[in-house]
């Protein structure tokens, strides 16, 4: 697997514009994710914390690069900021962009992810949302994860892995 260094990408935001568009950006993709699939609000009011992810943008010729930067959540308090980054080679063409929402089931599952200790096992799934999806997905080792599609075409048979980064943030970043 190949994993590509994005170090130039910060974080978290580095000017308040950047943090309000994105805090936009997040409030827009939690109620366009509840919007298609009812279900997932169980997610949102029960579990222990989660992040998420608006417009993670990919792109492929072979060797492929994702990312974005997302909120963290513990309970509906924001409190830091996270950015995905993926690497993959294989056979893949294209370019998409899609939204990506973390819930962890509870503090353990939470502080791994805070601490940079979690990632992606290769028995952990995605649900991809749809009206009724939710419902029916369930936590793997105490976190799920959904995506939610935009527009976008890749064809794609690789291998790859994603990596997180978190960084704390006052309650004053948010205001």
């Amino acid at each position: 697997m190949v994993m590509m260094n994005l170090s130039a990408c910060q974080t978290a935001p580095n000017t308040r514009g950047k943090q309000l568009s994105l805090k936009d950006a997040v409030s827009s993709t939690i109620r366009k994710s509840q919007d298609t699939d009812t279900s997932l609000t169980t997610f949102f009011e029960r579990s222990y914390g989660y992040v998420v992810f608006p417009e993670v943008g990919t792109g492929a010729f072979i060797v492929g690069g994702a990312y974005g930067r997302g909120i963290v959540f513990e309970g509906r308090n924001p409190v830091g900021y996270a950015d995905l980054s993926q690497g993959s080679i294989g056979f893949q063409i294209g370019g998409a962009a899609y939204d990506e929402l973390i819930f962890f089931k509870d503090k353990a599952a939470f502080d791994k992810f805070t601490a940079g200790q979690w990632a992606p096992s290769a028995s952990a799934s995605v649900t991809a949302l749809s009206a009724g999806a939710a419902a029916a997905a369930n936590y793997s080792d105490g976190v799920a994860v959904f995506v939610l599609d935009h527009k976008g075409l890749m064809a794609s048979a690789a291998l790859g892995a994603q990596k997180f980064n978190f960084v704390a943030a006052d309650a004053d970043t948010f205001n």
